[in-house]
């Protein structure tokens, strides 16, 4: 992930970047310092993503109210 975070820093980015979260079955600080990782490195105006993520991500990533990441957009999983 580190090297994801490294190609952020460029210049040449696509205006957002999606972060699928579906397999991640633990969720913790490790995330959340991940994201706001992500979105410091990112440039000004491109929006992150996280998609699908599992019960236990959207319980961590609610808690943190997205205040590690502000420029992210969540996206939960569709309810069957």
């Amino acid at each position: 992930m580190s090297e994801a975070v490294d190609w952020l820093a460029d210049d040449d980015v696509p205006p957002g970047v999606l972060i699928d979260l579906a397999a991640v079955t633990f969720a913790g600080s490790a995330l959340l310092n991940f994201l706001a990782r992500l979105s410091r490195r990112m440039p000004a105006g491109t929006e992150l993503i996280v998609w699908r993520p599992s019960a236990r991500a959207s319980l961590v990533l609610r808690a943190s109210s997205g205040r590690s990441a502000p420029r992210t957009t969540f996206l939960p999983a569709e309810q069957s």
